[in-house]
């Protein structure tokens, strides 16, 4: 079990989630135009982010939440 506060929680939840956002846009931009720097480099770090993160949700016993965004971000002309 964890000792975190709802607002700590919360605020692990809404990092994650900006995350995953940011991992799935950059993922679209190399959906579309190919697999480029510094696109390509920018969404491993975002995908670095998001380990470091689940690493502290399953360390405090915390489920981690799903990607809600995949597939869900703007496409790009």
């Amino acid at each position: 079990m964890n000792d975190f506060t709802e607002t700590e929680i919360h605020a692990l939840h809404e990092a994650l989630d900006d995350e995953y956002h940011a991992w799935s846009t950059y993922d679209q931009v190399i959906a579309d135009f190919g697999e480029v720097p510094p696109f390509s480099n920018i969404r491993e770090a975002e995908a670095r982010h998001i380990e470091a993160l689940c690493t502290l949700f399953a360390r405090y016993g915390l489920p981690v939440p799903e990607n809600p965004w995949q597939g869900k971000v703007a496409r790009y002309a």
